[in-house]
């Protein structure tokens, strides 16, 4: 199933869970997105940059 991280749910153009909003910035841009994962034992996460011109995919190693 799919599972939204409820912190980024709705746009918020000051995103205020993150340090910069760019995937490519690495794990502390996915930080929200690791915790939901691990709390609904998700393998995969996929994130999209503000206007969506990137995308970052993710797997679980563990």
């Amino acid at each position: 199933p799919f599972v939204a991280v409820e912190e980024q749910k709705h746009p918020d153009p000051d995103f205020p869970t993150v340090k910069f909003p760019n995937p490519e910035e690495g794990k502390s841009a996915l930080d929200c997105s690791i915790r939901t994962a691990d709390a609904n034992n998700s393998t995969v996460i996929l994130a999209n940059d503000p206007d969506a011109d990137r995308l970052c995919c993710a797997v679980k190693n563990e």
